[in-house]
């Protein structure tokens, strides 16, 4: 969905990271958030600044889990790209030592926005892109927990689902525009997360962490920025 970000129509975004075990069994839990007038405190009294609690139905246990992001952190986001063909022997931090960081911004390319073209060289994984070369820059304006079927509608569309016309005049919600239209946007985005996690996970309805954001930038860090993730 990176191109909804770069449009600055994707404002949310929904991960399973971290809730692995209450989403053993997600219908036993009820999410308290945050307790103890925002406060959550281990059996020694320390405060877990960025803890959300969870309260077992039968009203036997409370669990408390960290989301990995908190208000306020900024964090880049990793895309596939290319470099020039003169840097593929080149690791990403090597490249950028052996040219320069202005030199080698503006002499590369990435994959949602841009195809391969002649003098770029292969396509490098997201998993590997350094701080240096990204180009989206967000901000997490709040996180909370939900079930993944308590999206709405609007929820949908802040996760980049948008409306599209079809070669039969058809208005219907997809992801992108070559993708399978649907009725409604929860219908889109339920098909979106199975492929983009496995199928059947929007009938299993986890347990999701939803980070809203602000896009502080589509050209690159803005100055003075520390970041979140690596």
């Amino acid at each position: 969905m990176v191109l909804a970000t770069l449009e600055y129509r994707k404002g949310e975004t929904r991960r399973l990271a971290g809730l692995e075990k209450i989403n053993e069994d997600p219908s036993r839990w009820d999410y308290l958030g945050r307790t103890l007038n925002g406060a959550i405190f281990d059996i020694n009294g320390n405060e877990l600044k960025n803890h959300r609690s969870f309260l077992s139905r039968e009203g036997q246990y409370l669990v408390s889990y960290a989301p990995r992001l908190a208000e306020g952190d900024v964090v880049y986001v990793k895309e596939n790209y290319r470099l020039l063909d003169a840097y593929d022997s080149y690791s990403p931090l090597e490249a950028i030592k052996q040219a320069g960081i202005r030199q080698l911004l503006p002499a590369m390319v990435y994959e949602a926005t841009q195809t391969a073209i002649a003098g770029y060289g292969k396509l490098r994984p997201s998993i590997h892109m350094p701080e240096a070369l990204a180009r989206i820059w967000l901000r997490i304006t709040h996180v909370r927990a939900e079930r993944l079927q308590d999206i709405t509608d609007q929820g949908c569309l802040a996760e980049g689902i948008q409306t599209f016309i079809d070669t039969a005049e058809r208005m219907g919600y997809a992801a992108s525009h070559n993708a399978r239209l649907f009725d409604t946007p929860r219908q889109a985005f339920a098909h979106l997360i199975d492929s983009v996690n496995k199928p059947g996970t929007w009938d299993f309805n986890p347990w999701v962490w939803v980070y809203q954001f602000e896009v502080l930038s589509t050209t690159g860090k803005p100055e003075g920025l520390e970041v979140a993730n690596d």
